[in-house]
């Protein structure tokens, strides 16, 4: 099933049930959930007896964090005019918390207590609303928990205020008017949770440096919109805006790119590829992004202080930097370090230093977002984003090609090992820290 499809099918709530079957259904989940778990022994909670799947531990206690969070969007409905319904995702929580050490009994005392803080209150109250509220979809983030049994857990009352407002059960409720500014009005309409200025500040610093080096957007881009969106979200939004810069630089630039250069590494890039994919089972990350660093390092720092440093005369070797470049995107998606280390040994003028890596980043970004295509991941909210920040991004490209042209080949090549030396200490920090 495809990610779309299933977000879509947890997003809604059975039509065939009225509004007071829902709130039985409920007010039931508190004894579905007990008694899925009965019996059990601790070995069987603890176990996962499907590779990659969690255990019922672990969907206990992801129920009862996810209770939490739809109380609090419950309680900030009843209780505020305009209420700010946040996202979560929920692979985070599980990542970072160890519910394996959870008490089982505590977790199902907490379901229980929230399940049971009067719904039928907030039902009451949330519909008394439905007359000056419209209906606002939120990020594909927030699908219905689902039970250890795999069912969908039962609808809220904010739920069942959805279906009677007239809306749908997968939206939540905003407000329709007000006098909270266009900034709240976009915050609203690109998704609950993360407000407009931040993403387009990170997209715009991080399209200005990919406009005047070449490359770098990457550590800007997604580590900071993750910060601020899903991951799946910020990922396919950073490639839509690589794809952009890399559309532009190369119809501006066509004539600097190095054609032979960029053919080379595409075309070896695609099987670096598959033992890239080998390379992330196989070896710990933490393992490979060491010694990429250290590599990065010792290269920049050599260049930096050389008064000669190595230059390749010819394109006979690129292909093992291509290869290399196919090896590290698939197994990370860091294709950039091959390719950059690769420029500077050709000593490309900026122009062309630019221009030809972008020769590479269409096609690789392109096939990129295919892939999120087929995935699911490439979602109407992704493109919301993306429209958002275009115009901001545009006017970043051709500031950054301007600068760009200001440079001299010599600074240019100290500016592309400072950044390298960046990236090292980056990769360097992430080991490190893991």
């Amino acid at each position: 099933m495809q990610k779309s499809e299933y977000m879509a099918m947890m997003q809604r709530d059975d039509d065939t049930l009225g509004s007071a079957e829902l709130m039985a259904a409920y007010e039931q989940g508190v004894e579905d959930l007990r008694s899925a778990v009965a019996g059990m022994t601790p070995e069987q909670v603890l176990a996962r007896p499907v590779a990659g799947k969690w255990s019922t531990q672990e969907c206990v206690g992801h129920l009862a964090d996810t209770e939490i969070f739809f109380t609090d969007r419950i309680v900030r409905t009843i209780a505020l005019d305009r209420p700010l319904l946040r996202s979560a995702d929920e692979r985070l929580y599980i990542e970072r918390l160890n519910y394996q050490g959870f008490d089982l009994a505590e977790q199902l005392a907490l379901f229980t207590a929230l399940r049971r803080l009067r719904p039928q209150d907030a039902g009451a109250a949330a519909r008394g609303m439905a007359a000056h509220r419209r209906p606002q979809r939120v990020g594909p983030r927030h699908s219905a928990a689902t039970g250890v049994a795999g069912r969908a857990a039962p609808a809220s009352p904010l739920a069942v205020h959805r279906r009677e407002a007239g809306g749908d059960p997968g939206m939540t409720c905003q407000p329709a008017g007000g006098s909270s500014g266009r900034e709240g009005r976009l915050e609203n309409e690109m998704g609950a949770g993360w407000t407009i200025l931040p993403v387009l500040t990170v997209v715009f610093l991080a399209t200005l440096i990919r406009s005047v080096f070449g490359f770098g957007e990457a550590l800007v881009a997604v580590p900071l919109l993750a910060l601020l969106m899903p991951v799946e979200e910020a990922v396919p939004l950073a490639t839509l805006i690589s794809i952009t810069v890399a559309g532009i630089v190369v119809a501006q630039d066509w004539h600097k790119i190095h054609v032979r250069s960029a053919g080379w590494l595409v075309i070896s890039t695609l099987f670096g590829i598959p033992l890239g994919l080998w390379l992330l089972t196989a070896v710990p990350e933490a393992v490979v992004k060491a010694i990429l660093a250290v590599v990065i390092i010792g290269f920049s720092s050599y260049c930096l202080v050389s008064r000669s440093p190595f230059q390749l005369k010819d394109d006979r070797w690129a292909w093992v930097f291509g290869f290399g470049a196919g090896v590290l995107g698939g197994a990370y998606g860091m294709n950039g370090p091959p390719l950059v280390i690769y420029g500077s040994l050709r000593h490309w003028s900026p122009e062309q230093f630019r221009a030809t890596l972008q020769g590479y980043f269409l096609p690789a970004s392109l096939l990129g977002m295919c892939g999120y295509w087929f995935a699911g991941l490439w979602t109407p909210a992704v493109t919301r984003h993306y429209l958002w920040t275009l115009p901001l991004a545009l006017a970043a490209i051709f500031l950054g090609r301007a600068i760009n042209q200001r440079m001299r080949g010599r600074s240019f090549l100290r500016y592309i090992h400072v950044g390298l030396l960046v990236v090292g200490a980056v990769l360097l920090i992430q080991t490190l820290c893991k």
